[in-house]
Parts: structure tokens; sequence; C-alpha cells
């Protein structure tokens, strides 16, 4: 592995030990985020690429980074022969060229047609994702930067 990319891993990595470790995400968060995700009627429900629920779920997922204190870009972009829209949302703690760390996952689901609510696909890992944000923002070192990115049309 490229020593580059590894150290900022093994900095990630020595940071999360100990007590850190075992108080860094909050278990009710996460399932929190998963609900709203994918439990109607308080949540959103399917979450299929170029839908309104995909754009919610968009909304949902910038306005929460913001609230943890991220700065946040939406890369809006058209797909498809339908030229349907989607969404990527990026948030970082620091906007400049620091050695950066990314954790990603897609928000949009699949089979709705056949009653899934994308509770796996991928709502699991945004909720993650989304609890991770909030629980490292003020932890993260002044010399890195970490980068969460929500692809949206990823199926």
């Amino acid at each position: 592995m490229n020593k580059r990319f590894l150290f900022p891993i093994l900095l990630m990595t020595t940071a999360c030990s100990g007590d850190y470790l075992q108080s860094s995400v909050n278990s009710a968060s996460v399932l929190d985020y998963h609900l709203q995700l994918v439990q109607p009627p308080q949540g959103i429900g399917a979450r299929e690429a170029g839908t309104v629920e995909e754009q919610k779920t968009a909304t949902f997922i910038e306005n929460t980074f913001k609230t943890h204190g991220y700065h946040t870009t939406k890369q809006t972009f058209t797909f498809g022969e339908e030229k349907l829209t989607s969404s990527n949302i990026i948030a970082d703690k620091y906007q400049d060229n620091r050695p950066t760390v990314i954790l990603a996952a897609h928000y949009d689901s699949t089979s709705a047609d056949v009653g899934s609510l994308g509770a796996t696909d991928n709502g699991a890992g945004v909720a993650a994702m989304l609890a991770i944000a909030g629980n490292v923002i003020n932890k993260i070192p002044s010399h890195y930067n970490v980068r969460f990115i929500a692809f949206g049309a990823e199926e």
C-alpha cells in the first residue's frame, strides 16, 4: 500500500482507539438516521434514482451535514435517456488542500416495486456515515480533512 495513503488511515485508526472508539458512534443516532431514511410515514422510504424521494433524501443528508458543522457541496447531474436528475452531496470539515480521508455511501435504493424501502440498500450505510460525521467533527486533527460523500443514482 502506498505510504501516502496509509498514514492518514493509520492516523484515523489511532485516533479511534480505546475509550474513544467505544463512545464515538452512538448506536441510537444510527438507528434514528436509519428510521428517518427508510421508515414511512415518518421517514422517506424507498429512494429510487431520479425520484422526489431521492431528492428529499439528498436534502436531508445535506442538512444533516450542515447541522453537524460541515461545509457542503451539492453536485447535481442528469442521467439516463430520460434525463433524470440526481445529486452527490459532499461534506468537508476543511475546504483546502489538506490530506483527506474519504468516507462514502450511496443513498438511492431499488426494488420499490416489490416493497423494498432500501434499508440495506443503502440506508444502513448512509445512517452510519451520518452518525460518524456527527461524532468526529470536533475530533479531526487540524492537519487533516475528512470528507463524506453521499452518492446519488449509484444504481
